[in-house]
């Protein structure tokens, strides 16, 4: 953890996460904020997700599942990205919010994205998904099929 000035509009604190493993160090993150006890908080969520030490032994990777990876992503008592949202401004993200999308993956794209990992999505796949679920679910209105969509990736 540390300071750097920000062009003139004063200071923020900085970090750097250390791979337990190689022993390097990420590239220096802004916090965004001159709050010390803030900047750690904030570095501490960072640490979490990268380590996912409090749902799993093992981290995100390329060949994590995306099933798992999504999972955690919508949970919000558990996902560190929505924590980190919430932490910067309480009224992102609502529940509301995170248990549809959520919802939208479990019951329509959870089916057909089951044997895939993070590092087999591209965008012909992501397409591939997309007519896949325009064709399974042709009931649904195009904007409900566009909201289950970003599910898999908002």
């Amino acid at each position: 953890m540390f300071i750097r000035g920000n062009n003139g509009k004063g200071k923020n604190y900085y970090f750097q996460l250390k791979d337990p493993i190689s022993g390097t160090y990420t590239s220096a993150r802004s916090t965004r904020t001159s709050s010390h006890a803030e900047a750690i908080k904030i570095a501490k969520e960072a640490a979490r997700f990268r380590s996912l030490d409090t749902t799993s032994s093992s981290s995100i990777g390329p060949r994590t599942k995306v099933n798992d990876y999504i999972s955690l992503f919508w949970d919000e008592n558990k996902s560190p990205e929505i924590i980190l949202k919430r932490d910067h401004n309480p009224n992102a993200m609502q529940s509301n919010h995170a248990n549809a999308m959520g919802s939208y993956y479990r019951r329509y794209v959870q089916p057909l994205v089951s044997h895939l990992r993070l590092i087999d999505l591209n965008p012909a796949v992501l397409e591939t998904i997309q007519r896949a679920l325009k064709k399974k679910y042709s009931h649904l209105k195009p904007q409900t099929i566009n909201s289950v969509f970003r599910s898999l990736f908002e």
